[in-house]
């Protein structure tokens, strides 16, 4: 981090002094880390964050002369950096029955999914009931049916204080197919569970993982006489370093309606992971530089540091189930409880720069930088199983029974991290 100011080196020294003054530069950057696993629908249980970023940081280095060391000038620096990244998509997995998906801590209730086509009838139908963390309940028994030339696509909704109960059917009696579908959720979690000929239903994952990173840095650094071409600086001191990354999603339901020009019947769980760490610690670094020609030179830097870090996790979720002009009257919305967790420990990082310099009469120096760095034991989230699925799922029926127990359950642990980079940067001396 930070852009060292170097002056010219000048013929017959055997180091380059290092003078005071102001640097901005600006770099393109990828971020590579650990995937984020947290919960979700999908039929595996877990999303897995990219893992890749791409963004952008600035930087500002400000360095000032003290007195001496020995023969050489002691320079207090203060280095800081602003960097965002980000990285977004869209997944749509096919759905097929009898299939039973789940998140967070499904509320206590049941789900009875049904299907028959062997009569010549289309034939399909759901139970489902609630009892949210409010004590609050509801239920709903629906069927439809369908002879040949005939198609039913039905939806129903009913609430509860904290909740709420979803259920849906189709049926083609041409072909016959038939799907039940239903879910129960509150503000702790939810469950959905669907048999039958599930057609083009599908769930559609949008996603987006963004950060915002803050480090500064304030060193105490000299030169070093190396009696070579090379000229030698050496620093040392303290640092911090901010980081906040959020990971939203917003998983649909899209449920086939089996009859032409119908809109696809939807359902839908939105959820944001965050995770806010705070870092404390020292850094070290050295950087070599040698001419290349009267008005240009190259500049090698490595550092390396420790941190302690207090890293605080939120994660929290809403359902969402749009109007229809039957079944649904009023769009429905619930935002559930949050869920928070902490850890603290110590991470390590090392990084290194290459840089071409540019010496203008001015006294300016303008930079080409390519930079990277490593670090480890860095927080991350992810996610693992705590129980089994309670329920039968066969052919043509889907049938659940949940006590309010959890499935999974997302948690913080440390990973690794890399990020590279390419960046200009201008300098000017005082």
């Amino acid at each position: 981090m930070g852009d060292p100011l170097v002056s010219a080196p000048q013929a017959g020294n055997t180091f380059t002094l290092r003078p005071a003054g102001h640097a901005f530069g600006m770099g393109f950057t990828v971020t590579g880390s650990a995937p984020w696993t947290t919960q979700s629908l999908a039929p595996s249980g877990t999303f897995s964050g990219p893992g890749l970023r791409t963004g952008f940081e600035v930087s500002m280095s400000n360095a000032w002369a003290l007195g001496g060391l020995g023969d050489e000038p002691l320079y207090f620096e203060w280095n800081t950096s602003v960097g965002l990244t980000s990285a977004s998509g869209s997944t749509s997995t096919a759905l097929s029955g009898p299939v039973f998906l789940s998140f967070g801590s499904p509320p206590e209730g049941a789900i009875d999914a049904t299907t028959d086509t062997s009569g010549g009838t289309a034939d399909a139908s759901t139970n489902a009931s609630i009892l949210d963390g409010s004590g609050d309940s509801a239920t709903i028994n629906s069927s439809a049916s369908s002879g040949p030339g005939g198609s039913v696509s039905q939806v129903a909704l009913s609430t509860t204080n904290e909740g709420g109960v979803f259920t849906a059917e189709t049926t083609d009696g041409s072909a016959p197919t038939a799907a039940a579908y239903g879910a129960i959720f509150d503000k702790d979690g939810f469950a959905f569970a669907a048999a039958g000929d599930l057609g083009d239903t599908s769930l559609v994952t949008d996603w987006s993982d963004s950060q915002f990173s803050l480090e500064t840095e304030v060193l105490i650094g000299r030169a070093i006489t190396s009696g070579t071409d090379w000229s030698i600086f050496a620093s040392a001191g303290p640092s911090f370093t901010f980081t906040d990354r959020t990971l939203r999603r917003t998983e649909r339901f899209v449920i086939d309606p089996v009859i032409a020009g119908v809109d696809p019947i939807e359902l839908s769980l939105s959820t944001e992971d965050r995770l806010t760490t705070r870092s404390y610690g020292g850094t070290a670094g050295v950087t070599f530089t040698r001419l290349l020609s009267p008005d240009w030179g190259i500049t090698l830097g490595m550092s390396g540091g420790l941190d302690y870090f207090d890293s605080d996790y939120v994660g929290t979720s809403a359902v969402s189930v749009p109007a229809r002009p039957t079944g649904i009257p009023t769009a429905f919305n619930l935002q559930g409880n949050s869920t928070s967790m902490s850890l603290q420990g110590v991470s390590g990082r090392v990084a290194a720069s290459v840089k071409l310099s540019h010496y203008l009469e001015s006294g300016g120096v303008l930079g080409l930088s390519l930079f990277g760095d490593y670090a480890w034991n860095v927080p991350t989230i992810a996610t693992r199983t705590t129980g089994s699925t309670p329920g039968s799922f066969g052919a043509g029926s889907a049938s659940y029974s949940g006590t309010g127990a959890p499935f999974r359950e997302t948690y913080v642990t440390t990973g690794t991290s890399w990020s590279v980079g390419v960046g200009v940067s201008y300098g000017i001396t005082f």
